[in-house]
């Protein structure tokens, strides 16, 4: 499952709150808006209604002309109807509308002696009726007010509402990605340079000029962590080095002793031959394990000096040099494809350390190295070792890369003389390139192990 990035997930989630909480407000908002002004409306609509009837009722029992004219006169606003029903018959004023409209429940109500009031829709309008009985004269005062301003106004917040939710949004989005940014710098820089010291950078370190207490807490524990690691693989380095250097006098008293003892093991007897044969064949182990503990040593401690070369030129000095330097038969270098302009960037004594472990390899255990092929791709180039042997098998095939693993020919002491550290380092230096190795089969029986390096982007170099 692919992994979200906490950058995005802090974004999303981020603008989902502020929209989720925004979209609460206005709801909140607009029902709260709505239920007061609709409520102040028909308050102040009914009481205009009750000192309209109380004018009417007034205007009745004083002996006042007809209804009509009463009616004409009352101040209930210009969007308003006034209507009375008595003795059976409605009278409206000139500028009313039809009593049809009088919704049959306020007038049920209103008949019942109950003041009533409803908002219904009327030609698409919305209309408040109020229903008010006077039983001094035996009638019932009818009011019909339009609220289309009030829906309107409504409508005008409720735009407003959304309008302000939309910036809301769009600003909450923004604040997000700024936000997120913000948190999620601190462990981007983190990460990168925990990358660039797992690969061999040492130096790096996390700057500590950051203002958020925790971010620089972290950081502050993240530098001494990679001081005290740096710390104690420099000791190591030194101890493996110095033990390495101590090694090396008796090493050489032994070997030369040897070398005098080979001129004249004529004169030894057989038992004293062989003893001096596997004497000489483990010192020459002791010395071979000598040099890759001190390789390992200079790799911690001095790093790798990459270079950018040309693999074909380097390939070609690297195998002279190691048949040269193991006493091996020219071995031909395959070009599946055109590698001639292929560009690496490697460390030149470690690249031929590489080849020459390779070769020695092959020829300790696979009967010699037969072919070394090379092929390139877009973005990487290939460079096959391929030896006469029986071939590795696939349950040994990520072992062998182990330190000090020497696989089931361990237990053949006479038939061993290697030190397991050879894949070790080559793998070593090869993921230090940047790229990797594995064993495969050959094509013709044989084991195969595969370099793959990145390739350099020459239009980049430029």
């Amino acid at each position: 499952m692919a992994l979200a990035s906490l950058r995005r997930r802090l974004s999303i989630s981020l603008a989902l709150a502020v929209t989720v909480l925004s979209l609460l407000f206005t709801v909140f908002t607009y029902f709260g808006v709505r239920h007061v002004e609709v409520t102040q409306r028909e308050t102040s609509t009914l009481r205009q209604a009750y000192v309209n009837a109380t004018l009417i009722r007034n205007a009745i029992l004083s002996g006042s002309p007809a209804l009509e004219t009463v009616l004409d006169s009352l101040d209930s606003g210009t969007n308003a109807s006034n209507m009375i029903y008595a003795h059976r018959a409605w009278i409206v004023s000139k500028l009313s509308s039809n009593h049809d409209k009088v919704p049959v429940d306020v007038q049920i109500s209103a008949t019942q002696g109950h003041v009533a009031r409803r908002i219904f829709i009327s030609n698409g309008e919305p209309v408040l009726a109020i229903g008010i009985p006077i039983p001094a004269i035996n009638a019932i005062y009818f009011q019909l007010d339009h609220v289309s301003d009030l829906n309107r106004s409504l409508n005008l917040t409720l735009l407003v509402l959304s309008a302000a939710v939309g910036a809301t949004i769009l600003i909450g989005l923004l604040g997000g990605l700024v936000i997120s940014r913000r948190i999620t710098t601190p462990f981007a820089r983190t990460a990168k340079t925990a990358r660039d010291i797992a690969e061999g950078d040492f130096t790096q370190r996390i700057t500590t000029g950051i203002n958020n207490l925790e971010v620089k807490t972290l950081a502050d524990s993240f530098n001494q962590m990679v001081d005290h690691l740096v710390e104690r693989i420099e000791r190591d380095a030194r101890f493996s080095s110095d033990v390495s250097h101590e090694l090396r006098s008796p090493l050489t008293t032994l070997a030369t002793t040897i070398a005098i003892m080979q001129k004249d093991r004529e004169a030894l007897s057989v038992s004293s031959r062989e003893a001096l044969d596997l004497l000489s064949a483990d010192v020459a182990t002791f010395q071979i394990l000598v040099e890759d503990l001190l390789e390992m040593a200079g790799n911690e401690a001095q790093g790798y000096f990459k270079e950018d070369v040309q693999l074909e030129m380097l390939l070609n000095q690297c195998l002279r040099s190691a048949t040269a330097r193991l006493h091996l038969a020219t071995i031909p270098i395959i070009h599946e494809t055109n590698v001639s302009s292929i560009l690496v960037s490697v460390d030149r004594r470690r690249f031929e350390r590489v080849i020459t472990n390779l070769l020695d390899n092959a020829r300790r255990y696979g009967g010699g190295a037969v072919a070394i092929r090379v092929r390139s791709s877009h973005n990487d180039v290939t460079i096959d070792v391929d030896d006469a042997g029986a071939g590795i098998g696939a349950e040994e095939r990520q072992r062998v890369f182990e330190r000090f693993y020497r696989g089931h020919a361990a237990h053949q002491r006479g038939a061993v003389r290697g030190t397991g550290l050879g894949l070790s380092l080559v793998a070593e230096h090869v993921q230090h390139f940047g790229g990797h190795v594995e064993i495969l089969q050959s094509p013709e029986g044989g084991c195969r192990v595969r370099i793959v390096l990145p390739v350099l982007d020459e239009e980049a170099l430029l």
